[in-house]
C-alpha cells in the first residue's frame, strides 16, 4: 500500500489534485470505501454537496479509530 506521507505537497490543480481528489485518494490507500467522484460537487454549494455525501455509505453513532 502506497504511504500517505508522499502526497504532502501535491501540487494543487483543480479538478484534477484538488481537496477533493485527496481525500478520495487517501481513502483508496487506506483501503477505506468510498463513494465515486461526482463532478457536480464542483458547481454544488457545500450544503448540497454534504446532503449528497450523506446519501452515501451509513451512520455511525460515534467515529471509531485505532
Amino acid at each position: 500500500m502506497a504511504e500517505l506521507a508522499d502526497l504532502i505537497g501535491t501540487p494543487y490543480i483543480y479538478g484534477e489534485t484538488d481537496c477533493i481528489h485527496l481525500v478520495l485518494t487517501a481513502l483508496d490507500r487506506l483501503g477505506i470505501e468510498r463513494p465515486p467522484l461526482n463532478r457536480d460537487w464542483y458547481d454544488m454549494s457545500p450544503r448540497a454537496w454534504g446532503r449528497d455525501l450523506l446519501r452515501w455509505g451509513k451512520r455511525v453513532p460515534r467515529p471509531a479509530y485505532d
